[in-house]
C-alpha cells in the first residue's frame, strides 16, 4: 500500500494543483465505492451464515426480511425518505446519513450504500466550510435510474 502511494505521489508531481484536486476526488470516489461494495459483501456473507442458521431450526419463527440489494426488496420507504430528506436539507452528506440519520437502523445503512453502489443515488462532493482541505461527499436520488423513477412514479400515482 505504501508503494502504490508513493508511486501515485510520483505520478501526481508533475500535474497542475486541479488535475491533482481531481485525480484526488476520483481515488476518494472509487476507494469509496470498493468499500461500499466490500462492506456489501460480507453484509452478504453474514446475510447466508443468517440463512443457514434459520434452516437449522433456530429463529424459525423469525419473519422473513428482505435485505437491501435482493432482488424483491422494497425501495419505495427508503426512496421517500431520501426524497423527503432533499426538500428539508440543502445537501444529504453520506456520513450524516449513515452515522447520525440512519444511526440506529442497520437496514437504511446498508440500503444507503447499495443505493449509493447501484446508483440509485448519485455522490458528488461539495465544500466542507469547517473543513475546507476535506469535502464532503453528499448524495442525491438519481432521477434517471429506473428504480428512482418507478418509485417516485408509484408515490405519485398513490398521493
Amino acid at each position: 500500500m505504501q508503494r502504490s502511494a508513493a508511486e501515485l505521489d510520483k505520478l501526481l508531481q508533475a500535474k497542475t494543483s486541479d488535475e491533482k484536486e481531481s485525480a484526488r476526488k476520483e481515488f476518494i470516489t472509487e476507494l469509496s465505492d470498493l468499500l461500499g461494495t466490500l462492506k456489501h459483501e460480507v453484509g452478504k456473507v453474514g446475510s447466508a451464515l443468517d440463512s443457514e442458521h434459520a434452516s437449522r431450526g433456530k429463529d424459525a419463527g423469525a419473519p422473513d426480511i428482505e435485505l437491501p440489494g435482493s432482488p424483491s426488496y422494497d425501495w419505495n420507504p427508503f426512496l421517500r425518505r431520501i426524497r423527503s430528506l432533499q426538500t428539508t436539507h440543502q445537501f444529504l452528506a453520506v456520513k450524516w446519513l449513515r452515522e447520525t440519520k440512519f444511526a440506529d437502523e442497520p437496514e437504511a445503512q446498508n440500503a444507503l450504500q447499495v443505493a449509493i453502489d447501484r446508483s440509485m443515488l448519485v455522490t458528488y462532493f461539495r465544500d466542507n466550510p469547517k473543513k475546507p482541505q476535506f469535502p464532503t461527499l453528499c448524495c442525491k436520488l438519481n432521477q434517471e435510474h429506473s428504480i428512482v423513477l418507478e418509485s417516485l412514479g408509484a408515490v405519485a400515482a398513490n398521493s
